[in-house]
């Protein structure tokens, strides 16, 4: 086969340019792709520095409370911050925190108070931290001074300025509380007499308001040959029936035992009373004993919780 030598030539020429480029590519460095990190190296945080950061809010926390600046003082607190403090209820939000501050400063002055971090455990923006503290509490009312020593566990919350805010604090004292006082017997038993009394003076007077103000509004009055009346207004209503038809004309009470257990009184003793008829029939002579039990009050008065009584009066013959 005859070829011509012009297309030998043109074959010749892309071949060797074809050659050409394959081996300048293989001369030409490969570079290293770009490594990617999965996770972004997250710097360990300055425990000394967070620990004295703290210790700075504690000493600010009790330069506050000596200097009585309430203002600074409540600054220190998280907006949701929450007071847990023994024999107390959760005191819940800066508000309500500031308000019992209020309160408890218009009765006693801090006089002395050092807190001492000792521990502190770093999550995100929280830090669990805990410590002892002591210091002194003066009354206002000239009565001896208060000392404080305890220790405590709070948590403090960063800031979206940087500083930290106390979200919630909780405390104990190491001083043991007073011993309860023995209640003065004679000062009980006073009350309870003068609480007859006064039970004797309403029904005379006939005010009824007054009377059943005596009882606790979950009174039970229990007289012979009747079923218990249960409740204040039943009681009430019980009372009101009986007095359309007589008028208490005299009653004496005369206590002569009691007992107590807390807010209970357990109490007995001796009654009589005159009931006058408004039919003008014969009035009637009543003459025994009760037993009964006190409750105390919220407001610290006493009130009729359980009234029995029986007559030394003879039933009539039927």
């Amino acid at each position: 086969m005859h070829v011509q030598l012009p297309t030998v030539r043109i074959l010749v020429l892309g071949v060797s340019l074809l050659l050409g480029v394959v081996l300048l590519a293989a001369c030409v460095p490969v570079a290293p792709a770009p490594s990617v990190s999965a996770q972004a190296i997250v710097d360990e945080p300055d425990m000394d520095m967070i620990a004295a950061e703290v210790q700075d809010f504690w000493d600010e926390y009790a330069r506050t409370n000596v200097a009585g600046d309430i203002e600074s003082w409540i600054a220190l607190w998280d907006e949701a911050g929450v007071k847990m403090i023994p024999d107390h209820p959760p005191i819940v939000g800066r508000d309500s925190v500031l308000a019992f501050k209020q309160a408890a400063s218009q009765k006693v002055d801090v006089t002395s108070m050092t807190i001492s971090n000792q521990d502190v455990e770093l999550s995100g923006d929280l830090a669990t931290v805990r410590g002892v503290y002591e210091g002194v509490k003066t009354p206002k009312d000239g009565s001896a001074p208060i000392i404080i020593d305890g220790w405590y566990a709070s948590v403090l919350k960063r800031q979206s300025d940087g500083s930290w805010g106390l979200l919630w604090d909780t405390c104990a004292s190491n001083v043991p509380p007073a011993a309860a006082s023995e209640p003065d017997m004679d000062e009980v038993a006073a009350e309870v007499q003068a609480f007859w009394d006064e039970y004797a003076r309403t029904n005379i007077a006939g005010d009824l308001e007054g009377w059943i103000a005596l009882w606790d509004e979950a009174g039970v009055k229990m007289i012979p040959d009747f079923p218990p009346i249960v409740g204040r207004d039943n009681v009430l209503a019980f009372k009101q029936a009986a007095s359309e038809k007589v008028d208490v004309t005299s009653m004496s009470i005369t206590n002569q035992d009691v007992a107590l257990s807390g807010d209970w009184a357990m109490v007995r003793g001796i009654y009589d009373a005159v009931k006058t008829p408004k039919d003008g029939s014969a009035p009637n002579v009543i003459d025994g004993w009760y037993e009964s039990v006190l409750k105390r009050q919220p407001d610290g008065s006493w009130g009729l919780y359980w009234d029995t009584c029986a007559s030394k009066v003879p039933p009539a013959s039927p």
